[in-house]
């Protein structure tokens, strides 16, 4: 086993250049036999472990359950191997490394696609393969998808506190109640918080322990397969966050693996993160980068998600981001840059361009890191799309002033308009805004009930009206009024309140226009695709706009009220002559508004304003928000003919 083992093991890995080095580490099953009606498998473990003197594989590998150890033989690189037959569905196994020093580590296998917590921490030996994707048709799509001309409206889900009955929470019963729900809402994708296995729950998913396995929280690999595999068939993309910053301070775990600085720096300063509490990947080993560029490969391939959510990218970029140290980590040139972080991200994007060309790459910055968005040959780091927090931050602090004084805020409204197409953004609110005092989305709107509920379906209207994708965490889409808390779950009894039924009634309404109408998400990360009409009426807090496209009569004009006062007739400049109809206003009555909306076409008036060759008149409902489309007259054709007759009778 161990000749053939060296020759299909990949010479790369140590380089960091493997992109399926899980294909070779972990348990893999070689052989199968049914004998007096019991399954025997025969499997094969490898561990890279390059500073052990000795290792073991041990598991309850018999009927009666006491745990056996076999030795297992190193290899080139630091890899160690081994084969043991006889092994039946369900058995646990543990690494038992001794270091240099004599000292002996139990450990968990870093390549582990389970991980059960009682009544030991262990992995599970992978069962054969049985489930049965039937999502072809959606992989199939999905190859002719260009995201950044196609619409993308994400709701970001915690599996385990969405439900309102959390004995419930497997990942088969979320699918049954998940996929009309989303249907319902028109959302197009759903990202999914870290879901690989952590051992505390307080951490959310994002101290990760087992990179390869999914959290057996809420059921098996294949109960995982199953989620993912009814939102493709309903046609809802699956995104997922992914950490490739940091591990769980937990040497059960990644952390002094084996006794050694094996996945972190040697190097005290460059370790830890006392602000967060983890350990940080040492990016100057290479094989630590094939470590995680063969995961988050093995999360889009395995499990066949569209794409990663990659956090906390600042983690990655700099060597000091958020730490108190006494000694401030350095790179060579003295910069706080990472370097090696830095490449590797590159590393990782064009390895998921070559393999997975079609996955989605998003990347969550809370740095100024340029580039973020641009291709690698260009000197950018590659990913597909950047949450613009910078905004999010900015039209939050404005929602949440008094309308008095929002004319000194209204800077934070327009700036992040001229400055989206820097990068392709995706406007975010995501679980970080509505935790530990920070409050609810619906609770950050200034003010209290019909006004707190008109803001923020003002503030929505306008989110989704912005260029950018969008990104809504769960609970916003109804006004949920209570802070998120991972250990409960949302505030679904609010719907009973016809006020937040309305809400959500109108992030319905609003989700499909965005789906429906091209010049919200087509060109819209080029300059062509958005314009403002006046960007500029601080005084009265009411902004307006146009989403078009290019070569095309198809524009929207958006106009939005942050004051608390009506104005009953307000004069807006208008690119093109035509009759101008109510796509939607917040304030329609059928979402808890106080106007009902009337099915009118406005007609222009040939007089120039805000820059604009004609203008309409509206009404503009406090704390409000209309969307118009322009109906053209049809044109006929009218021969040479009929054009001299009709000429003549002139």
């Amino acid at each position: 086993m161990t000749n053939l083992f060296e020759q299909s093991f990949p010479s790369d890995f140590s380089q960091g250049l493997s992109c399926d080095c899980y294909l070779y580490l972990g348990n893999h099953i070689v052989d199968t036999a049914r004998i007096g009606g019991n399954d025997l498998w025969t499997v094969s473990f490898a561990v890279w472990a390059p500073d052990a003197a000795e290792v073991q594989v041990c598991g309850t590998f018999n009927k009666g359950g006491d745990s056996l150890c076999t030795s297992m033989h190193l290899i080139s690189k630091g890899i160690w191997c081994t084969e043991i037959s006889g092994i039946h569905p369900g058995d646990q196994y543990y690494y038992q490394i001794t270091n240099q020093d004599g000292t002996v580590y139990k450990q968990i296998d870093p390549f582990g696609h389970a991980v059960v917590f009682q009544p030991e921490l262990a992995t599970v030996v992978d069962s054969p393969e049985t489930f049965s994707w039937t999502d072809a048709v959606w992989l199939q799509n999905r190859e002719t998808i260009h995201h950044a001309a196609f619409p993308m409206n994400i709701y970001e889900l915690h599996l385990g506190s969405w439900l309102k009955n959390k004995e419930a929470c497997n990942y088969r019963t979320i699918a049954d109640v998940l996929v009309p729900y989303l249907l319902d809402m028109n959302y197009t994708h759903v990202s999914l918080m870290s879901l690989s296995e952590y051992p505390y729950d307080g951490s959310w998913g994002y101290h990760v322990g087992g990179f390869y396995a999914v959290t057996s929280r809420y059921g098996t690999p294949e109960d995982f397969k199953y989620l993912v595999n009814r939102l493709h068939e309903a046609g809802i993309g699956v995104l997922m966050d992914w950490i490739p910053g940091y591990f769980v301070k937990d040497s059960n775990w990644l952390y002094r693996f084996g006794g050694s600085w094996q996945y972190e720096s040697a190097i005290e300063n460059f370790r830890e993160n006392p602000y967060l509490g983890t350990i940080s990947f040492d990016f100057t080993k290479g094989a630590v980068q094939s470590f995680l560029i063969s995961n988050a490969l093995y999360w889009l391939r395995e499990y066949h998600l569209d794409g990663l959510c990659v956090q906390s990218l600042e983690q990655v970029l700099y060597h000091d981001f958020e730490r108190s140290q006494r000694v401030e980590p350095k790179n060579i040139y003295g910069g706080r840059e990472n370097l090696e972080g830095v490449s590797f991200l590159r590393s990782l994007n064009v390895a998921v361009r070559e393999y997975v060309p079609r996955a989605v790459m998003i990347a969550e910055d809370r740095s100024n890191w340029p580039m973020v968005t641009k291709p690698v040959y260009l000197g950018g780091l590659g990913f597909d799309f950047s949450w613009n927090s910078h905004w999010k931050n900015d039209t939050l602090e404005y929602m949440g002033a008094d309308p008095v004084y929002r004319s000194y805020l209204h800077g934070k409204m327009i700036v992040h308009s001229t400055q989206t197409f820097s990068e392709t953004a995706i406007l975010p609110i995501s679980h970080q805004d509505v935790v530990y005092g920070r409050k609810s989305l619906y609770e950050k709107m200034f003010g209290q009930g019909v006004i707190r509920n008109a803001s923020l379906r003002a503030y929505l209207t306008y989110m989704m009206t912005q260029p950018g994708k969008k990104l809504l965490f769960m609970g916003g889409e109804f006004g949920d009024s209570a802070e998120w808390q991972y250990n409960g779950c949302l505030t679904w009894s609010l719907l009973e309140d016809p006020k937040h039924k309305g809400i959500q009634e109108y992030v319905r309404a609003l989700n499909y226009i965005y789906k429906q109408e091209r010049v919200l998400w087509d060109d819209a990360q080029s300059g062509d695709g958005f314009a403002w009409i006046d960007a500029d009426n601080a005084s009265q807090n009411v902004f307006s706009y146009v989403r078009k496209r290019a070569q095309s009569d198809e524009f929207l004009l958006i106009v939005c009220n942050f004051s608390d006062v009506s104005y009953p007739e307000y004069k807006i400049g208008v690119p093109r002559f035509a009759d101008y109809g109510e796509l939607l206003s917040s304030e329609d009555t059928r979402f808890g508004g106080s106007t009902i909306s009337r099915e009118i076409h406005i007609r222009p008036k040939p007089e120039p304003w805000n820059g604009q060759p004609f203008h309409i008149n509206v009404v503009l409902p406090a704390c409000s928000a209309q969307i118009y489309k322009p109906f053209f007259p049809k044109r006929t054709r009218v021969s040479a003919e009929k054009r001299i007759e009709l000429q003549k009778k002139e």
